[in-house]
């Protein structure tokens, strides 16, 4: 497409201007083929527009195809990392637990055997204990049934003898008396 360029009115605006015809009609023609050149050269025309908007969009939605492919390939690269390692820490933490499970158990028994013999200790102190008791009891027991019939048997005698004397001192008040 070329530029729509008048030629006749430009040589007349020329010659009314002191050029001469044939100075302004090679003019002209000058002109004409530079903007020629120009406009095939260097400008677009709406149709080379058309074109080039066409190849961008093109462009564009290419880029937006292949955006969206990486994207769902990091997305699916991501979610089996993640997956991966939420099955790893899964593990990892199962062993973990298995493993303070085994510790506690191990504890648990160690404490119940301690304290299993502690008991057994306390049983024989408290054991030993006891018959010492017992038998300092039955000592004290015997010793005071032994003393208290000691006692019981002075008193027996005391009471017995007080009983005479009240007996003779009213027998000898009956009789002065």
């Amino acid at each position: 497409m070329g530029v729509q360029f008048d030629t006749l009115d430009y040589v007349k605006t020329l010659t009314d201007a002191g050029v001469e015809t044939a100075h302004a009609e090679a003019m002209a023609r000058a002109q004409v083929k530079i903007l020629g050149d120009l406009v095939t050269n260097e400008l677009a025309t709406k149709s080379d527009l058309k074109v080039l908007k066409a190849e961008i969009l093109s462009e564009i939605s290419g880029l937006r195809s292949e955006t969206k492919s990486e994207f769902d390939g990091l997305r699916a690269e991501t979610k089996s990392e993640f997956d991966g390692l939420r099955a790893e820490t899964k593990s990892e933490f199962g062993g973990l637990r298995a493993e303070m499970k085994s510790e506690f158990g191990g504890l648990r028994a160690e404490m119940n055997a301690k304290f299993d013999s502690q008991r057994a200790e306390l049983k024989f102190e408290i054991g030993g204990l006891r018959a010492e008791l017992k038998s300092e009891m039955a000592a004290l027991t015997s010793s005071l049934q032994g003393d208290f019939r000691t006692e019981l048997r002075s008193l027996k005698y005391g009471a017995a003898i007080a009983a005479f004397a009240v007996s003779l001192v009213v027998v000898l008040i009956r009789l002065i008396g």
